[in-house]
């Protein structure tokens, strides 16, 4: 069997030019799954920024940079279209802002699209912790994060900022234009997926960054974040970052409020130097050429297999019944393609989303579908052929079946059909999963096209009063009823 799929697939690669897929398996072998990442790896891609003080990139003007006037193209991606600009000395940077403080919602970038989507309506709420005894409510400072720098999580760098002049909470243009602001330190944000959890190295961990406005009058003369906490009102701020992005409630008993458990906590304090030293240490810069590179092979990647898809449907069409023909199936080479360029997909999946501005509809819920399939082996779960339906695979990572030896070619389309219904039954069950979003609609929303699954950690805000809550329509996945898998 192994044999009749390597020779399908050299056999379909010589089709109109298609097979130039190799490349892409040297080009993306890195930041795959958001963390854990390889550093030997790394090393082996791109040039990994180092930690030292001098080597932290200094801010540079906008005559070296595409974009002069400081704002990004239609066309443009927030997180790619702005050179980073950092300087050790001063600790200016450059930065997008998502979320503006004294926002009534959250708002968060998705990488894949460039897109920013809103995910909380903000509302009173106690601290999980009960460590702070007033309520919680607005954000006292704007958060966002630093172009083209990624976090030891894979996720872009987040920072907060504060004193920062007052924006209006629907004036979207800020997602398009970076503002300077001064890193004065770090915290380290832990986050756990089921509580509790007692062993240290079951927290994630990662940087955040503590700026602020260097403008002003509240912060004049503030270099330090020791002197920072001294003049911000810095412990509502920590109970704020420890409650405003959920929490674990699946057990939560209402009339007698308690059974919620903490998800996030913030750990120790870094001054500017620390701070600065270990986001460059531990994350990644991309580096222009870089990711020229990636568009450029994702693009090919993508194209491949919309052509792909073209072929095999006309050949369906045809209704060949030679048993050859029949071997050389839609399900042969998906499996074949999975095992031996998954890592490529997963990573052109993650930062160039496939369906970014595409009109043909049809190509949109094609790669939807298929952008499905992987995260769910993302998530750790294979389909059982036996039982048609996905499962937790505790054996292997990234695995598209669970039993190998059980499944046929023509269970990878019935794979595609599941794979939607498996990850809303996630998605409700609030744990990690993905939900799909077409418009940014309703309260607070950005209306921004995406049409693009979404992670979700399954944490949601415990609000006091039950009517500041969004709607239960507002937060769900809003992947089409009427759309199905073609089986091909």
């Amino acid at each position: 069997m192994q044999e009749v799929i390597l020779n399908y697939l050299r056999y379909f690669c010589q089709l109109k030019r298609l097979g130039r897929l190799a490349p892409l398996y040297l080009i993306f072998p890195f930041l795959l799954s958001g963390c854990g990442t390889s550093k030997s790896v790394m090393k082996k891609i791109t040039q990994k920024v180092k930690g030292s003080r001098a080597s932290i990139p200094e801010l540079a003007s906008w005559e070296s940079v595409t974009n002069r006037d400081g704002k990004m193209p239609e066309t443009g991606h927030a997180f790619f279209s702005f050179s980073p600009r950092m300087s050790s000395e001063t600790g200016l940077t450059q930065a997008i802002l998502t979320t503006p403080a004294g926002s009534p919602y959250r708002y968060e970038f998705h990488l894949p699209t460039g897109q920013v989507y809103r995910t909380e309506r903000y509302c009173k709420q106690r601290d999980v912790w009960r460590s702070f005894k007033s309520s919680l409510t607005k954000p006292p400072f704007h958060e966002g994060f630093i172009p083209r720098l990624m976090d030891a999580t894979g996720n872009p760098q987040k920072i907060l900022v504060f004193g920062s002049k007052a924006m209006h909470p629907f004036n979207f243009d800020r997602f398009s234009k970076p503002v300077t602001v001064k890193i004065v330190g770090g915290v380290q944000e832990q986050y756990c997926r089921r509580y509790p959890c007692s062993k240290q190295g079951t927290w994630q961990k990662r940087m955040v960054l503590i700026g602020i406005d260097p403008l002003h009058e509240d912060f004049m003369g503030v270099k330090t974040f020791k002197k920072f906490k001294k003049v911000s009102d810095w412990k509502y701020a920590k109970s704020f970052i420890e409650n405003s992005q959920g929490r674990t409630s699946s057990f939560y008993d209402p009339e007698n409020d308690r059974g919620d458990n903490p998800s996030y906590r913030i750990v120790g304090s870094f001054e500017k130097e620390s701070a600065m030293r270990y986001v460059a240490k531990s994350g990644h810069l991309f580096k222009e050429k870089e990711i020229l590179t990636m568009k450029k092979s994702c693009d090919k990647i993508y194209s491949f297999l919309w052509q792909a898809s073209k072929i095999f449907k006309k050949a369906k069409s045809i209704k060949k019944s030679d048993s050859k023909e029949t071997q050389k199936s839609f399900g042969l080479f998906f499996s074949s393609f999975f095992e031996d360029f998954g890592r490529s997909y997963r990573t052109c999946s993650k930062f160039m989303g496939s369906t970014k501005r595409e009109k043909n509809m049809g190509k949109v819920w094609f790669f939807s579908f298929l952008d499905g399939v992987f995260h769910l082996a993302n998530l750790g779960y294979s389909y059982d052929c036996e039982k048609k339906a996905w499962a937790k695979n505790v054996v292997k990572n990234n695995s598209l079946f669970l039993e190998k030896d059980q499944c046929g070619p023509e269970d990878v389309n019935d794979a595609f059909d599941s794979a939607v219904t498996t990850l809303g039954i996630l998605y409700r069950n609030k744990d990690h999963s993905y939900m799909y979003k077409t418009y940014d609609f309703g309260p607070g929303g950005t209306h921004q096209r995406i049409y693009s699954w979404v992670f979700n950690r399954g944490k949601k805000i415990l609000c006091v009063n039950e009517n500041e809550k969004l709607s239960f329509e507002d937060t769900q996945s809003s992947f089409p009823n009427d759309v199905r898998w073609t089986p091909l």
